[in-house]
């Protein structure tokens, strides 16, 4: 591959000074103001919000992804406070922290969001000197064998109904103990059944990968959404959610040419939004039957809603209070705690160094230096947590307890690299990462604002997934043998 000169793109310098201007304009007042301005840093990050969506104006399907991760950005960290944006008293109470930790979560939200755009942006409008023709070096597999494509249909349908088993079985479990306790217990199911279900998501992308037909396509989904309305009752509204926004991720760029099957105009966005508020609304009616409690009238769903996702915040404001004795007890290095957890407690090393599993709400999990919502939560509340309760994560959080500033700018860079290189130029590259994992790793990454930094990477190539990926891809290459 020959040097290129790296040129941008009008558009793309206009707005990367803007962002520049904004972030070097805050920064000086965050360092030289002896007021705290926190409204001040909540609008520039919503500001970025919307810079990030004229960035997507000409070329909507291209830039989705950093939209959505954007959005799940809006609504776990900044959504809360936007609430009652211009009451410093609200933002303060809401944030459950000193006044020092509240000021600096307000900044380094802006921070870490800007970082973000910044760097997509510039990756997003550069041009090269000498254009390389991927398409015509790169050959994309579009092997289409019917008995191979009728193999992963037929992993989904076994799949489904060992899933709904799984769910109905959580469900229960929350009925009974509670939410919080359910997940302090297993559910004990036959291997039978257990198997498949924890295979459900793998095999569910491996069928979106075979460009299954309209018809098809609407009826397997439906299928495979009814476990999640059981898990969403459940009380887990992750999962549902991220599903949900991976499906509309396959369909606006793995189909964008397929006008058969979407098309992307102003109905179709104006049916997304609709889509989305209406979700918001019930996963807070879920979460408010999950906590048994009622809807606040002056309050109504949606702003409920963001109240309580936005509740993300308070694990950077205590963690900044709380960093000293979290770096004491579990270290500086929890921005990759899930991927060695994934190195030494996935059943294969357990199994073959005969390594104990690390159980989850444990003093063990807690001090580990693996899971950054495990010792927050063990030092912000022992009891509940041993109890079943959990304190949540932030990418941003990790980062800063790890790095202080210099750990937020580089691992946000380092996020907005991710998005551009696996979504933003994946279709000039993709057989470089099997499509499967491309949709579990999306799925996955967009909820880094209130996960781990690297859980995506260990959610999405975990054992079981790779070992079955290694076996349909035998099974492919067999099959093409024969032909």
């Amino acid at each position: 591959m020959n040097l290129r000169k790296v040129r941008i793109t009008s558009n793309g310098v206009l707005l990367i000074c803007i962002q520049f201007v904004l972030i070097f304009a805050i920064s000086i007042i965050y360092v030289k103001s002896q007021k705290n301005h926190l409204s001040l840093y909540i609008i520039s990050a919503i500001l970025e919000f919307f810079l990030c969506c004229i960035i997507s104006v000409k070329n909507f399907e291209r830039h989705f992804p950093i939209i959505c991760f954007n959005l799940m950005y809006f609504i776990f960290l900044i959504s809360g406070m936007m609430v009652n944006l211009f009451d410093e008293s609200y933002i303060y109470k809401y944030l459950r922290a000193s006044t020092e930790a509240a000021r600096h979560t307000c900044y380094v939200i802006f921070l870490a969001i800007a970082v973000v755009n910044i760097t997509y942006t510039y990756l997003a409008n550069r041009r090269t000197s000498s254009v390389i023709n991927f398409e015509s070096n790169v050959k994309i597999n579009v092997f289409k064998n019917r008995t191979y494509i009728s193999l992963i249909r037929l992993g989904l349908i076994i799949c489904i109904p060992c899933k709904i088993v799984s769910a109905v079985a959580r469900y229960a479990l929350s009925v009974e103990m509670g939410y919080s306790g359910s997940y302090l217990t297993e559910v004990g199911l036959p291997f039978i059944i257990y198997v498949p279900a924890t295979m459900y998501l793998f095999f569910f992308c491996m069928w979106l990968t075979t460009n299954p037909s309209k018809k098809e396509f609407i009826l397997l989904t439906s299928l495979a959404l009814f476990p999640q309305a059981i898990v969403l009752f459940a009380g887990d509204r992750g999962e549902p959610m991220s599903l949900l926004m991976m499906i509309v991720f396959y369909c606006v760029t793995f189909r964008a040419n397929d006008k058969d099957f979407f098309r992307i105009n102003k109905k179709s966005l104006f049916l997304m939004v609709v889509i989305a508020v209406a979700l918001m609304c019930l996963l807070q009616y879920v979460g408010l039957s999950r906590d048994n409690r009622e809807i606040d009238e002056t309050s109504g769903l949606l702003s409920g809603f963001f109240e309580s996702q936005g509740i993300s915040a308070t694990v950077l404001s205590t963690g900044y209070d709380l960093r000293q004795k979290m770096q004491d007890i579990g270290g500086r290095h929890f921005a990759v705690g899930t991927v060695v957890t994934y190195l030494t407690q996935n059943f294969l090393v357990r199994r073959i160094f005969g390594i104990e599993a690390i159980k989850m709400n444990t003093v063990e999990a807690a001090t580990s230096g693996n899971s950054f919502g495990s010792t927050l939560a063990y030092l912000r509340y022992p009891t509940s947590y041993l109890s079943g309760v959990g304190g949540g994560s932030s990418f941003v959080a990790e980062l800063y307890n790890d790095g202080g500033y210099f750990g937020v700018i580089v691992g946000s860079a380092l996020i907005a690299c991710i998005f551009y290189m696996l979504f933003c130029d994946s279709r000039k590259k993709r057989n470089l990462i099997p499509d499967c994992f491309v949709l579990l790793m999306f799925m996955n990454i967009v909820m880094v604002p209130r996960d781990s930094m690297f859980k995506w990477l260990s959610a999405s190539f975990s054992v079981q997934n790779l070992i079955f990926f290694f076996m349909l891809s035998m099974i492919e290459q067999i099959l093409v043998k024969r032909k």
